[in-house]
C-alpha cells in the first residue's frame, strides 16, 4: 500500500499524487487503483475529490487537506457563511465512488487554461526540498505575479482543467517552454493576488450578504445616481477602463459595450443573482479597494429591475392621435366602425378597457366619437343616418 509523500507548504494536491507516483515508481493508473481501492485512472487535480483515502495515506487531518492542499477555500471565499458551511461539512463527508467538489472545479479553473509557474520558486524549492512542486498560489484565477517574490508569473503548455493523466506527470522544474501572462498594471497586478491568496487561505471576512457589500462602497466612492440607486453601469465602465479589456478577457471575464447587464452592473444592482464565479468577486473587491470614484457626472436616472411600469399619460397622448388619424381616414371614405374595433386597431383596446380613468383624453374622443356619422354603434342626439330599405320601408319617402 503506498504512502504519500508528506506534502510541501501550498502544494496542491495534484501535485502530491505526482510526487507519488514518481517516488513510489508507480505508473499514474495504478497508484491511482492501489490509492482509493477501485478502478479510478483519473483524479482532479486541484481538488482531489473522495479525500478519505487521501488524507489517510498522507498523514494529515481531513480539514488540512483540504484547506491548506486543494483550492477548495478559494472556490467558498465568497458565498454565504451558510452555504460555505455546508460545502464544508460535504467535501470533508465522501464516502467511497462519491465525488462532492466536482462541481466546483469550473469555478476555479475559470480561466486558468494552463498551469503556471514562478520561476523563484522553482529554484528555492530544488534549493530547499530537491525537488519542485505545483504552488496553489500560482494556480489562481487572474493572478498574474507571485506574491512570494513579486515576479510574473509563467505558463507552461501543460492543461489545468480537466483531470490530471499520466501525459502530464511533471514537475515545474521539468517544463521547458514558458509563456508570459497577459500584463497587468504594476499596482493592480500585486492587489489582484493579495486578494486571491487571502480569499485561498481563509482570510477574508464571512459575509452575509457580499453583493449589499459591494453596493455600499460603491456608494461610498460616489457612484450614486440623483435618485440614490447605485450606478450600475459607471461601475462596470470604471472597472473595464481600471483593468483593461485585454486583461479582462484573458481572464475570462469580459465588459462589453451597450448591455446594461454586464457582470460588474449585476454585482452592485439590487435583486441581482449572487452565484458569481469566485474571480469576478475578486476583480469587482479589488476595484473597489482602490478607492476610485466616477470620473465623470453622473446624472443618468436608474430603473429598479422588475417589470417596466407604464407611461399611462404618454400612452393616452399616443392614443388619441392615432384614434383622430383613423377616424379621418375613416369620414374621407364612408367607413363606419365601432369604438372597439377602432381602438383595437391602433393596439389600445386592452390597455383602455382596464384603465379608462388613465385616458382621459382618449376616453373624451371617443365619447364623441360615439355620436358621430362614423361609429357604428351610434348614439342619440343628432338625425337618424341609416336610410331604410325599400324593401322593408317601402320607398323610403318619409313624406308618405
Amino acid at each position: 500500500m503506498p504512502v504519500l509523500p508528506k506534502p510541501f507548504p501550498d502544494e496542491v494536491v495534484g501535485s502530491i499524487l505526482v510526487r507519488a507516483s514518481r517516488h513510489t515508481g508507480l505508473p499514474w493508473k495504478r497508484l491511482l487503483r492501489t490509492i482509493y481501492e477501485s478502478q479510478r485512472s483519473t483524479a482532479s487535480f486541484l481538488l482531489g475529490e473522495n479525500l478519505g483515502p487521501l488524507t489517510y495515506r498522507a498523514g494529515l487531518e481531513p480539514r488540512a487537506l483540504l484547506f491548506e492542499h486543494t483550492m477548495f477555500p478559494y472556490a467558498i471565499a465568497f458565498m454565504a457563511p451558510a452555504t460555505q458551511s455546508q460545502l464544508t461539512a460535504k467535501a470533508l463527508a465522501t464516502r467511497r465512488g462519491e465525488d462532492s467538489l466536482a462541481s466546483l472545479t469550473k469555478n476555479i479553473s475559470h480561466s486558468v487554461p494552463f498551469r503556471r509557474v514562478c520561476k523563484e520558486c522553482i529554484q528555492d524549492d530544488l534549493t530547499l526540498y530537491g525537488e519542485s512542486y505545483w504552488h496553489r498560489q500560482h494556480m489562481l484565477p487572474g493572478v498574474t505575479v507571485c506574491l512570494s517574490h513579486s515576479r510574473p508569473l509563467f505558463e507552461t503548455g501543460i492543461e489545468l482543467r480537466g483531470r490530471a493523466h499520466t501525459s502530464v506527470a511533471l514537475m515545474p522544474h521539468e517544463v521547458g517552454d514558458l509563456q508570459a501572462t497577459v500584463p497587468l498594471l504594476s499596482d493592480l497586478a500585486p492587489a489582484v493576488a493579495a486578494v486571491s491568496v487571502a480569499a485561498l487561505q481563509g482570510q477574508l471576512p464571512r459575509v452575509e450578504d457580499r453583493l449589499q457589500q459591494y453596493r455600499a462602497k460603491a456608494a461610498a466612492l460616489g457612484y450614486r445616481l440623483p435618485s440614490g440607486d447605485i450606478a450600475s453601469g459607471v461601475v462596470a465602465r470604471m472597472l473595464r477602463n481600471n483593468f483593461g479589456q485585454e486583461y479582462l478577457e484573458w481572464v475570462g471575464c469580459p465588459i462589453v459595450d451597450g448591455p446594461k447587464n454586464n457582470w460588474p452592473a449585476l454585482m452592485v444592482r439590487p435583486g441581482g443573482v449572487s452565484n458569481f464565479a469566485a474571480v469576478k468577486h475578486v476583480l469587482m473587491q479589488t476595484f473597489l479597494d482602490m478607492g476610485s470614484g466616477p470620473t465623470d457626472h453622473i446624472s443618468s436616472s436608474y430603473r429598479a429591475p422588475g417589470k417596466k411600469p407604464r407611461d399611462y399619460s404618454r400612452m393616452d397622448t399616443l392614443t388619441l392621435a392615432q384614434l383622430q388619424s383613423r377616424v379621418r381616414l375613416a369620414a374621407a371614405s364612408g367607413e363606419r366602425i365601432t369604438m372597439q374595433a377602432l381602438l383595437v386597431e391602433v393596439g389600445a383596446w386592452s390597455a383602455f378597457k382596464h384603465h379608462r380613468s388613465l385616458f382621459p383624453k382618449t376616453g373624451a374622443f371617443l365619447q364623441d366619437f360615439k355620436q358621430s356619422d362614423q361609429s357604428e354603434r351610434q348614439l342619440g342626439g343628432r338625425p337618424y343616418w341609416r336610410k331604410r330599405l325599400p324593401s322593408r320601408y317601402g320607398s323610403g319617402n318619409d313624406s308618405a
